[in-house]
């Protein structure tokens, strides 16, 4: 794996954790959750049509882990005293996904851009 790591890719990764942290905010985890569900798919579409692949399916994962979370939570609707039990299974894989897919997104390179060995000579 070709690692390239820049100022900019370092300034990019501090804004999209800061958009995450503004989501769960700004909005109840229900809606911050479906969000960031949203905008893994986007960056999944993104991510496909640039040819980077792994990156494209950790988000597309990702995104669905957070859909399965969503899913597959009790939300209590049938019981007199409603209480929401969270799917903490789909949740944490969801964290574990959304950390690797930002993190290999940070140290991938996209295709063409990777230097020939005459570039190296």
């Amino acid at each position: 794996m070709d690692l390239r790591f820049s100022l900019s890719r370092l300034f990019q990764l501090t804004l999209v954790v800061a958009v995450v942290c503004a989501l769960f905010a700004a909005l109840k985890w229900p809606l911050a959750l479906l969000a960031l569900s949203g905008m893994n798919a986007v960056a999944c579409v993104r991510f496909w049509l640039t040819r980077r692949t792994r990156v494209a399916l950790m988000a597309l994962a990702t995104s669905v882990f957070m859909l399965a979370a969503l899913l597959f939570t009790d939300w209590g609707f049938s019981t007199p005293r409603p209480v929401v039990r969270v799917a903490w299974p789909h949740l944490v894989a969801a964290c574990v996904w959304q950390l690797a897919t930002m993190l290999f997104w940070l140290v991938s390179v996209p295709p063409g851009t990777r230097p020939t060995h005459e570039d190296v000579e």
